[in-house]
């Protein structure tokens, strides 16, 4: 008996609706000295993680994703016309990921309990890794 071949060509597509957001904040700020940056900065986390509990969302769900100290410099031109770099502070910035179900009445909370935040607040709507 003969074999014989079938083929076929199509397409498929499958689509899921994302199950969790996250919430991603970014905060910065310069101030003269290290030691008053990285207290900021260190401030500003425990706040962030404060505010993301007064929303009912458990700390375990804030993470850090970014923590830097650096120093800020400008560049000044002399009598001469020769540009030199000058330190202006530090800066602090620190990053946070905050995730949530899918809930627009959690995440309404959330926001406002952000509303305060000196920052970038951005949503992404992802699915979890199952």
């Amino acid at each position: 008996m003969e074999k014989r071949t079938i083929r076929i060509t199509g397409e498929g597509r499958k689509s899921y609706k994302p199950d969790q957001t996250i919430v991603r904040l970014n905060y910065e700020e310069v101030l003269p000295t290290y030691e008053e940056a990285l207290k900021a900065a260190t401030e500003y986390t425990v706040l962030t993680k404060k505010r993301a509990e007064s929303a009912g969302i458990d700390a375990k769900n804030v993470t850090t994703t970014s923590f830097s100290i650096a120093p800020k410099t400008r560049s000044i031109k002399d009598a001469n016309g020769n540009y030199h770099e000058r330190l202006v502070g530090y800066e602090g910035s620190v990053g946070f990921s905050i995730k949530i179900p899918v809930d627009n009445a959690l995440l309404s909370k959330l926001l406002y309990a952000l509303r305060e935040h000196e920052g970038t607040i951005r949503l992404m709507y992802v699915l979890k890794d199952r």
